[in-house]
């Protein structure tokens, strides 16, 4: 009996695990849509972002060792952090396609939420 309490915990554990691990973002988004591919940040990836960013750029660079270039259009191997006051207050879209990841923010918390999910 207790070999099978132990075998039923251990299966509700997998369980649970790979139930969330797709969906296990923080802060947690009000919205999840999951599609086909992804981006592998490089040491040649670079971040892009407006100069009023740079606080949340030299915090992602604690944890990247990554190049900075001020707000420039760079189609590929690029980080870009943006703001878009079309979004609400603190939020954030988060975008990955294989050449690029993009943040935008509706304001400046938006944008370190987003790289807080990143």
């Amino acid at each position: 009996m207790l070999i099978m309490k132990k075998l039923l915990l251990l299966l509700l554990f997998v369980v649970a695990t790979v139930t969330l691990s797709a969906k296990s973002i923080i802060p947690t988004p009000k919205s999840y849509q999951e599609g086909e591919g992804s981006f592998c940040i490089k040491s040649s990836t670079l971040i892009s972002s407006p100069s009023e960013l740079m606080p949340i750029v030299d915090y992602l660079l604690e944890y990247m060792p990554l190049d900075y270039v001020a707000n420039r259009e760079l189609s590929e191997d690029v980080i870009r952090l943006t703001v878009n006051p079309k979004l609400g207050r603190e939020e954030y879209r988060l975008d990955v396609t294989s050449d690029a990841i993009t943040i935008c923010g509706g304001d400046y918390a938006g944008v370190f939420y987003g790289v807080q999910s990143l």
